[in-house]
């Protein structure tokens, strides 16, 4: 089909870009996956198009002794078990604002099984909240995801200059207490 062509073009030019990264020794490749949520595909489509291509990433980067981190911010919930049986070491993008996820549920279904990246917001909670509602959400983010699991507390998208520097002194303060 149409899409396969595409995605094998997309898929050669990508593992092309990996391997020279993989060649300089990096300990982990990154894959942004802005486009592969179920805003944009159903699972099913993503089992066809997306996920047997990305398995070859995966594939790539363990092979290369580096770890993967996928990076999915929004709507990643349907195809979780697909990034574990993938074998993806890392998703960033564990948003419990924009992405209304359940922190205990997340910790419950997948902790353990995969390293997760976020717990706090950035462009909601640092721009909109109080710097107690900031502790508060950074204290329940560690007490939920911390324990017995890989977990990484981080401002889900990012911290972009536009950001109040005290707020993310906040973030750092209330990490390290």
């Amino acid at each position: 089909t149409l899409l396969d062509a595409l995605f094998d073009v997309l898929l050669e030019w990508e593992l092309h870009r990996a391997g020279l990264l993989l060649e300089e020794g990096i300990d982990e490749l990154v894959h942004m996956a802005w486009y592969e949520s179920s805003v944009f595909w159903t699972p099913k489509s993503f089992r066809r198009f997306i996920k047997p291509r990305l398995a070859q990433l995966v594939e790539k980067s363990h092979a290369s002794g580096a770890l993967f981190r996928y990076v999915i911010t929004k709507d990643w919930q349907p195809i979780r078990e697909d990034l574990l049986e993938l074998g993806v070491d890392c998703i960033c993008g564990v948003d419990p604002v924009q992405d209304k996820l359940d922190l205990q549920e997340v910790k419950s279904t997948i902790g353990g099984r995969v390293c997760l990246m976020g717990g706090i917001n950035a462009a909601v909670m640092l721009t909109q909240w109080s710097d107690e509602q900031i502790r508060e959400a950074i204290r329940n983010a560690m007490r939920i995801m911390s324990p017995g699991s890989g977990f990484i507390l981080f401002p889900v998208d990012n911290v972009f200059c536009e950001l109040p520097w005290e707020k993310v002194q906040l973030v750092i303060e209330e990490y390290q207490r």
